[in-house]
């Protein structure tokens, strides 16, 4: 049977771990790709402010019109980061994350894929703005949750407990042929 509407961005749960909030959303492919001109467009403007002087002006643009991904950019020219920088896919779970957590009224405001350089925070970060000091959280894009807790959950046993939940959320979200976003931040 052919499916008229694949688009899909369903909540799948919300619920507190001691004193940690989450909340999970099941994405369809094709909702993702809603958000493809500009994931790559902001994924562009952060090779090009991270690598701009090593990169060619034609290499970044590339990516800006999605031809390219990041990776395969920095990898064109010999370059190794050492620190994590978004892919286009990445990006676009990103945006979409944004756009979810905007209508939750006391979760952060802002998702990064990126590390924060020079802070020592983590990939997949959550902040309530745009400074590192307002960092709150964690978040997960079709990953299983085996470093959610890093950086920002030092209790075990809350750990085990998000890391469960998030687990169980993702399998089914894969049986159904989906994508599952996650975020955790304290409440």
């Amino acid at each position: 049977m052919l499916e008229l509407f694949k688009m899909l961005i369903r909540e799948v749960g919300r619920g507190f771990v001691g004193n940690l909030k989450w909340v999970a959303w099941e994405v369809s492919d094709d909702e993702l790709e809603k958000y493809k001109k500009q994931a790559c467009e902001e994924a562009a403007d952060a090779l090009d402010a991270f690598f701009g002087t090593e990169l060619p002006r034609e290499a970044i643009e590339e990516v800006r019109q999605c031809r390219k991904d990041t990776w395969e950019v920095l990898h064109e020219y010999g370059i190794e980061p050492d620190m994590w920088l978004t892919t286009i896919r990445e990006k676009q779970a990103e945006i979409l994350m944004r756009k979810l957590l905007s209508k939750i009224p006391d979760a952060p405001r802002d998702p990064q894929v990126s590390e924060e350089p020079g802070y020592g925070l983590p990939e997949y970060s959550l902040y309530w703005g745009a400074d590192a000091r307002s960092y709150s959280g964690r978040w997960s894009f079709d990953d299983l949750p085996d470093d959610i807790c890093w950086g920002f959950i030092a209790d075990e046993k809350l750990c085990d407990k998000i890391s469960e939940i998030n687990e169980k959320l993702y399998w089914e979200a894969m049986r159904r042929g989906n994508h599952l976003l996650f975020a955790v931040w304290e409440d």
